[in-house]
């Protein structure tokens, strides 16, 4: 999962039908940002209801912070436009900080509250993707698709090897966050790499824009209802019955390939597909997949991050003080309590939390009976050794399971050095040619 500072999605709903957006909606909304980035309490003054309780000033202040430790001190605004969405006006800023810029989009309402805020897109002011020294452009093609779960069409990408099919192919399935296809950090592209890397291989690929990029205003309204499922699960499996009524693809073989919160989200799609007899994975494959609750992970990752400051403020103290309140209350819900999204971890809703209750990917995994491959970074600050050594301990023993671990690779199984840190994902990398290999060699084999 990313942290919070690169992947951040903060969505509230107006009630309000549209009356009449701001005279001046690109002013308002950098006037919104200058308050944001100033930490300024009065921000709150300017939200709608619902967005006042699901983004308080200390969380504003928190995120404005990591934004500021990924990206370095903010320098400018750039170029800014206007959307009309619906009965919403969505106006995007270019952020520019010393080492990242961000799409900043600010949300009105008929009223001229704000509705939403965004920070998406981390990517380096300067400079463009090239393509991994392992991938040969001219060994496949890649053609537009869409992936539609029940009327929410994604845009996606096919990457087809060359030659003679049908080929074994791979889902690719995102971490945490309002992903695109390419899953994009700062200048890296993680699912980009390993699309024309196995296809060069002679793997199909397929990889497609996130439900919470794409549909982000219109899942505003449900929020209370919103879970994992709605997230990632319906729209992998979707996935899945689209490459398998392709005839070039081979319908055997077919693997699911989890990163982050998408590998540990991969035994629950696989069991979904078996449970509803929906077109399903022949092998999974899991990269940095977490075996502990998602509030742990997020709550350890905000202790170690604290870990590497100098010394802490007392408002940084107060923010880490709070998460640890939140992931309590987190453990609260089976038994029936609720509280509001303000008083949960990420100010994720508590149906999206209860989503993830008692689930353990892990057992999951087992209980697929489909080959494992489970493959982490040595240097992952996010899904640390503690989840290697679980799922070693888990799966480890199983024939049909393979497990290594790469001691120079992140998060995003790309190479660093040093202390791991939301900063080198602003470093321009590709996923390691290692992982890419073994990722093919597992999936020509899986289902034969």
């Amino acid at each position: 999962m990313r942290t919070l500072a690169l992947a951040l999605v903060l969505i509230a709903a107006a009630d309000a039908v549209a009356q009449g957006f701001p005279a001046d909606p690109i002013a308002e909304a950098k006037a919104f940002l200058e308050l944001f980035l100033a930490k300024d309490a009065r921000l709150s003054g300017r939200f709608d209801a619902t967005m006042a309780k699901a983004f308080t000033s200390a969380q504003a202040a928190a995120t404005a912070d990591q934004l500021v430790a990924a990206g370095g001190n903010f320098v400018a605004f750039g170029a800014a436009r206007v959307e009309e969405q619906g009965p919403y006006l969505v106006v995007i800023t270019v952020g520019t900080y010393e080492r990242l810029e961000f799409d900043f989009r600010v949300v009105f309402d008929g009223e001229g509250k704000v509705a939403g805020f965004f920070a998406q897109n981390p990517r380096l002011p300067t400079g463009a993707w090239l393509a991994p020294s392992y991938a040969d452009a001219a060994k496949f093609t890649e053609e537009e698709l869409t992936v539609d779960a029940g009327g929410w069409p994604l845009p996606a990408t096919l990457t087809l090897p060359k030659g003679k099919g049908p080929f074994p192919a791979v889902v690719l399935v995102h971490g945490s966050g309002p992903n695109d296809r390419d899953e994009t950090m700062g200048p890296n592209k993680v699912f980009k790499d390993l699309a024309w890397g196995l296809a060069t291989r002679g793997v199909a690929v397929l990889r497609y824009d996130k439900r919470t990029k794409v549909h982000a205003l219109r899942l505003g309204p449900l929020v209370d209802s919103f879970g994992v499922r709605e997230e990632v699960v319906e729209d992998a499996l979707a996935a899945l019955e689209l490459l398998s009524r392709d005839a070039r693809i081979d319908a055997g073989r077919i693997a699911l390939v989890g990163h982050s919160l998408g590998a540990q989200l991969a035994p629950m799609i696989a069991l979904d597909a078996a449970g509803r007899k929906l077109p399903g994975a022949s092998a999974l494959v899991l990269l940095a997949p977490p075996a502990r609750p998602l509030e742990d992970l997020v709550l350890e990752q905000s202790r170690y991050l604290a870990s590497l400051e100098p010394k802490l403020s007392d408002e940084q103290k107060g923010v880490l003080a709070e998460l640890e309140k939140a992931v309590a209350r987190v453990k609260e819900l089976p038994s029936g309590k609720t509280y509001p999204p303000a008083e949960l971890p990420l100010g994720a809703p508590a149906a999206y939390w209860l989503s993830l209750a008692g689930y353990d990917p892990v057992a999951a995994a087992k209980a697929t009976g489909l080959p494992l491959l489970v493959l982490h970074g040595g240097r992952d600050y996010q899904v640390p050794a503690a989840d290697a050594a679980l799922w070693k301990a888990g799966v480890g023993s199983l024939k049909a399971a393979t497990l290594k671990t790469f001691p120079a690779l992140n998060h995003l199984f790309i190479a660093g050095k040093g202390t791991p840190s939301p900063a080198e994902y602003s470093t321009a990398g590709h996923v390691d040619s290692g992982v890419v290999k073994a990722i093919a060699d597992f999936a020509l084999k899986a289902g034969k």
